[in-house]
């Protein structure tokens, strides 16, 4: 059986956009928030799943083919989302130019160029800052009352391709290769 990849592609957070967003923990001492150790901070663009190992040189190549302009990326609120078996609290995020437009063509491309499945659902950037394998309502009513409680905005200059491994203490996620923004391959 083929060796495969779990795999997703993401703009990581620069490290004082991580420490701002760490002031958000003494107001939910029940959670761990941005726990250390497990790869830095990001906003998903795309969830590829797991991937045959001998396809990543065709993925970098089609990856290295999207981009665009610089992102200005902002902090819009904290939220959860509620699941049965547990939530994630996150923080959401805003980008100028929007980053809508890059992920619809990373999912067509990807979908056409290597048969991978488009993303099920709307995109909604955000950074999940913890996760708990409790139903937890009342995050969602305690995240509006820390809506102040954001980082500042900053300028991604590039989106990566990560390997994501499931441990029993976390995902470990690794940069596999990084795609540059610039202004030149703005369309």
């Amino acid at each position: 059986m083929p060796e495969t990849l779990r795999l997703f592609t993401a703009i990581e957070l620069p490290d004082h956009v991580i420490a701002a967003l760490r002031e958000v923990s003494p107001h939910f001492p029940e959670l761990r928030v941005l726990p250390a150790g497990h790869g830095k901070p990001h906003i998903t663009l795309k969830f590829i799943g797991d991937l045959e190992k001998e396809r990543l040189p065709a993925l970098d190549s089609l990856l290295a083919g999207l981009g665009g302009p610089p992102r200005e990326i902002g902090f819009t609120g904290l939220g959860a989302f509620l699941r049965p078996n547990g939530a994630i609290f996150w923080a959401g995020a805003r980008s100028e130019p929007d980053l809508k437009p890059l992920v619809a063509e990373m999912d067509d491309s990807l979908f056409n160029g290597l048969g991978i499945g488009r993303s099920k659902g709307p995109f909604f950037p955000h950074v999940t800052l913890a996760r708990t394998k409790r139903y937890r309502k009342d995050l969602k009513f305690k995240a509006k009352e820390y809506q102040k409680v954001l980082a500042p905005p900053f300028t991604a200059t590039s989106f990566g391709l990560y390997k994501s491994e499931l441990k029993p203490t976390g995902a470990i996620h690794t940069l596999l290769f990084e795609y540059k923004f610039s202004v030149a391959s703005e369309k």
